[in-house]
């Protein structure tokens, strides 16, 4: 029969999910980045087809990763109405295999960004010893 987890890696787990908990700004960043648009382009108003797609997928992810509603994620880009989450998401309920290679890009991409330093606390590591440390921040 498979070993219970230790005590010690229930921690390194809720730890990586704190650190990697995706944002706006690191979905943004992370599309930006793997697919060398600006940020701009992706928040701005314009309709070129691979700005579209980015853009949806960033709307699926945030969905999908944050808890920020239709409304607030419409904010974070550019000003969007709910309903154009809401059609992201509809499209691909329809047609997951359009969207799953490049929300993969994305999220490979904020993997290899990996988490600020300072995003898990002194009194965190202090429960860790280094191997485990190590595997928090690989």
């Amino acid at each position: 029969s498979p070993t219970p987890p230790s005590p010690g890696s229930k921690i390194i787990a809720s730890l990586r999910a704190v650190v990697f908990a995706p944002t706006m700004r690191s979905l943004l960043g992370a599309a930006s980045q793997a697919y060398k648009v600006s940020v701009m382009d992706i928040i701005s108003p314009r309709r070129q087809n691979k700005l579209v797609k980015i853009r949806q997928c960033v709307m699926i992810l945030a969905r999908k990763y944050t808890s920020l509603s239709y409304l607030q994620i419409g904010r974070h880009l550019g000003g969007r109405d709910h309903s154009t989450i809401q059609h992201a998401f509809k499209l691909y309920a329809k047609y997951p295999d359009r969207f799953d290679e490049m929300m993969a890009v994305i999220l490979g991409k904020m993997e290899m960004l990996g988490p600020p330093v300072d995003s898990v606390s002194k009194s965190d590591y202090a429960k860790l010893d280094a191997r485990e440390c190590a595997m928090v921040h690989p």
